[in-house]
């Protein structure tokens, strides 16, 4: 199941109540135009180096302040090509910001460069990265040499060995694809299910479906685990709803090679009925997305309605904290709401009296 529809809405909620960047462009990321002339003169190259790379790493591990570190890195490697514009290092640091703004095929030359220098020649990263955009531009025998380059001087890191799987998925060698992808399984010390399911994925498509049950099964399980820890985060809520997809498929598959298995399509029913439960959680954030929207087109004071309905959607996504805040904001104006006084005896642990009033 996918959730185009509802994950577009939320996406432009997020935008427009401020907590998102993804409209204000990147066209201006990757020039020269954001350097500052002066600004760092204090510095010395390699530390400005150091600040760029730094900022770079924020960028790509795409936290809230992502789109600020791309900005602040896109400045400091204006600021070092500008004094050096010969700087390979500089360049391979420009190249990772023009694949952040979403520019790759300007990229891979200047990776190139640097991997070829004494200093970046053992950068497994930069080996890996171009290995990632030679598979994205489907030059899957050129990905495959650069990932064996990364994994030999970093054989612990899965995700080269996850790229390295979909490579060999799209030569067609189905075996060195699910071997590739067990590697980073085993690499994987947090026991990431997204990592095994790219497992589960070579081994489907080597046909091999009792060992991607079984790796199918382990996802689902795992990705149930990272639910009940974090019950409100849509993402996994959706992870979650495909993975179980994955698996009921496998189980289906399995039904049309052998019927008379009772037992697996009560499993196929169990398992339909978790995604219809998951459907009516994802509903209540689509639900919140819109009240988001609203909130954010209306001008002014927020009216009550909005926050009423926004507080109880946040405490049936598990945000108790943010729906008491709601909740208290509308009191401070109009104590005598009874609806959102009702529910904030509910969530402070009120009598039942009062939780029952609530709606």
């Amino acid at each position: 199941m996918k959730w185009p529809t509802w994950w577009t809405v939320l996406l432009i909620s997020l935008a427009l109540c401020g907590q998102a960047n993804a409209q204000t462009g990147n066209a201006d990321i990757g020039g020269s135009d954001t350097a500052e002339p002066g600004a760092l003169d204090s510095l010395t190259l390699d530390e400005i180096l150091a600040k760029a790379t730094d900022a770079i790493d924020r960028a790509e591990r795409r936290g809230e302040d992502s789109y600020e570190a791309l900005r602040e890195g896109d400045r400091l490697v204006n600021s070092i090509l500008a004094r050096d514009p010969a700087n390979v290092r500089g360049g391979y640091l420009r190249a990772r910001v023009l694949i952040l703004a979403g520019r790759p095929t300007e990229a891979t030359q200047l990776i190139q460069k640097w991997i070829q220098s004494p200093r970046g020649q053992n950068d497994w990263k930069a080996l890996k990265l171009l290995a990632d955009l030679y598979r994205l531009g489907k030059f899957p025998t050129l990905a495959v040499a650069r990932y064996l380059e990364a994994a030999r001087l970093n054989p612990s890191e899965p995700s080269i060995y996850v790229g390295l799987a979909s490579s060999y998925s799209a030569l067609g060698r189905n075996d060195k694809a699910a071997q590739a992808a067990a590697d980073a399984v085993n690499a994987d010390l947090s026991n990431d299910p997204a990592i095994r399911s790219h497992l589960v994925t070579s081994l489907l498509q080597g046909e091999r479906i009792k060992e991607a049950r079984r790796e199918a099964v382990k996802v689902v399980t795992r990705t149930r685990a990272l639910v009940q820890a974090s019950p409100s985060n849509a993402n996994l809520l959706v992870e979650l709803d495909e993975r179980i997809d994955v698996l009921l498929s496998i189980i289906i598959q399995q039904l049309v090679a052998d019927p008379n298995q009772p037992d697996e399509y009560v499993r196929a029913a169990e398992l339909s009925l978790d995604r219809a439960t998951l459907a009516h959680q994802l509903a209540y954030h689509q639900a919140l997305a819109h009240i988001n929207v609203g909130i954010s087109k209306v001008g002014g004071d927020t009216p009550p309605s909005l926050r009423y309905a926004r507080a109880q959607l946040l405490a049936r996504i598990g945000r108790q904290a943010e729906a008491v805040t709601e909740l208290e904001t509308i009191l401070q104006t109009q104590p005598d709401h009874a609806k959102a006084r009702a529910l904030l005896l509910e969530l402070e642990g009120g009598d039942d009296e009062a939780s029952a009033e609530a709606p």
